[in-house]
């Protein structure tokens, strides 16, 4: 048995890095989110959810994009944005305890504001440093 979890866990790792399956996972639609600090992108992430919770991971429940490591401040909440998926449109909905602007425009507490396709939509998150989010629809 041992020998076959070693096989199992040596497949798996290796199918992370299949150039199909990387392949087949650029073609797929959802949302593309670039993290930004100080003018420099420090990660990109693309996920395929229904809800994406973006904020600081807890001891209890973790969130799809942790920003926690990069808000030296201590400022952004577990769940600071949630992006969800309605139908073919996405939305977007604060509730940060830091103000929070989408698109130059200051975002309010649990009010949808929906994605633009074909474009980028830029978030800036007021923390300690600030951080921006340049998050792209992919259709």
């Amino acid at each position: 048995m041992p020998q076959e979890n070693d096989a199992l866990e040596r497949w798996l790792f290796e199918d992370l890095f299949n150039p199909e399956r990387i392949k087949s996972n650029k073609n797929k639609t959802g949302v593309e989110i670039q993290v930004y600090i100080q003018k420099k992108q420090i990660l990109v992430k693309r996920l395929n959810y229904d809800e994406i919770v973006i904020g600081r991971n807890s001891s209890t429940e973790t969130v799809d994009l942790d920003l926690g490591p990069y808000d030296n401040g201590k400022t952004i909440s577990r769940k600071s944005l949630v992006i969800t998926r309605v139908n073919e449109k996405y939305e977007i909905k604060n509730y940060a305890r830091v103000p929070i602007k989408i698109n130059d425009m200051l975002m309010q507490i649990d009010k949808p504001y929906e994605l633009k396709k074909g474009g980028e939509n830029l978030v800036i998150i007021y923390s300690n440093p600030p951080i921006g989010l340049k998050i792209k629809i992919i259709e």
